[in-house]
């Protein structure tokens, strides 16, 4: 353990390297030229999917979910029943 420690307090005595300076720089200006993935009608496109999706779910006529005697759960084991107070 010794040995990791004698390590990092000569490497804490090494100057920074120059590199690091620039790294904020180069990384904002690779983001700017970057195309973005959406643009507005992409984007557009995706919320009206997703509202359409929203509004498709809730009208009436769907599947009910399934109840858990169905799952092959004993009526006994369903959490709601578990928390009642039993005599």
């Amino acid at each position: 353990m010794r040995d990791i420690d004698d390590l990092l307090a000569r490497l804490g005595d090494l100057p920074p390297d120059p590199r690091v300076e620039s790294i904020d720089a180069d990384r904002l200006s690779s983001m700017a030229r970057a195309a973005p993935v959406w643009g507005g009608a992409g984007l557009g496109v995706v919320a009206g999917l997703a509202l359409l999706l929203g509004v498709a779910s809730s009208l009436p006529g769907h599947a009910k979910a399934a109840s858990p005697t169905m799952l092959g759960l004993s009526p006994d084991l369903i959490p709601s029943a578990l928390l009642e107070d039993r005599p």
